[in-house]
């Protein structure tokens, strides 16, 4: 991949960069992470003169490689530019009832790229299976990483301890903001677009079932607690395609910066 290809690729380091007024245009860059090193010259087989995206969740540098792979795995680069990323607005935060693994990993995925500030899991009456351990949360981190570089987003979504669904019930009366929460015999989608159109400045907190939905007496609680219901089409989306639909219109026809 060369510097005259139009595709540039983004990195998260676990390295700690400085913030991004200390690099220079022009200026050298050189970032010791092994890690990275591997993926950029041993993978990607990346070479002098390509330029690529590093980040770490605060600030962002694109380089142009001023060498090849060095015995000393450590990158070295010239400053094209660096900047502070900034959140894409307005916030909006995911309220997931708890999937799958692999479901739940495609969620964040799709939560992380279209730049959602917060995502929750919700232990409702219907989900499957319990939240792991550490070991989950590290699981979740690199699918956000991955998300993060994929999509050039380069602020991470914050995923929350899990709910119970009635410290939901709760947290909807008293947080502000427009709740939507995904059900089959919702107002329509255009009801959906309309709604949010109005109401541009947000936050919006959006709220999807597990598989299998939410029972009828928790749908009910939603609705009591003030919650706008939606359906997104006629027939039962899986949450994935749910989350994928809400979350891409919610921030195509409302959401500015980057």
């Amino acid at each position: 991949m060369h510097a005259n290809s139009k595709h540039t690729f983004s990195f998260f380091t676990q390295t700690v960069l400085h913030n991004h007024l200390a690099f220079i245009p022009g200026g050298s860059f050189t970032l010791a992470d092994e890690d990275l090193w591997r993926r950029m010259f041993t993978v990607l087989r990346l070479e002098k003169d390509d330029e690529c995206i590093i980040f770490d969740g605060t600030t962002a540098v694109q380089i142009a490689l001023t060498e090849e792979k060095s015995k000393k795995n450590i990158i070295r680069g010239s400053v094209i530019k660096a900047y502070a990323p900034s959140p894409i607005t307005p916030p909006i935060h995911l309220y997931q009832g708890l999937l799958r693994r692999d479901a739940f990993d495609a969620v964040v995925y799709t939560a992380a790229q279209m730049g959602i500030t917060t995502v929750t899991p919700i232990l409702s009456k219907k989900i499957q299976r319990q939240w792991g351990d550490d070991r989950e949360l590290t699981r979740i981190d690199k699918v956000i990483i991955a998300a993060c570089e994929q999509a050039k987003q380069f602020i991470s979504p914050v995923v929350n301890e899990p709910k119970e669904f009635v410290e939901l019930t709760n947290l909807i009366t008293q947080v502000q903001g427009y709740w939507i929460c995904l059900d089959p015999s919702g107002q329509s989608f255009v009801d959906l677009v309309q709604a949010v159109t109005q109401q541009p400045t947000g936050p919006f907190h959006v709220i999807i079932g597990p598989e299998g939905g939410f029972t009828a007496e928790e749908e009910k609680l939603l609705k009591d607690a003030g919650v706008n219901m939606f359906a997104l089409t006629p027939t039962i989306l899986r949450s994935i395609d749910a989350a994928v639909l809400v979350l891409g219109t919610l921030r195509s026809i409302i959401s500015t910066g980057a």
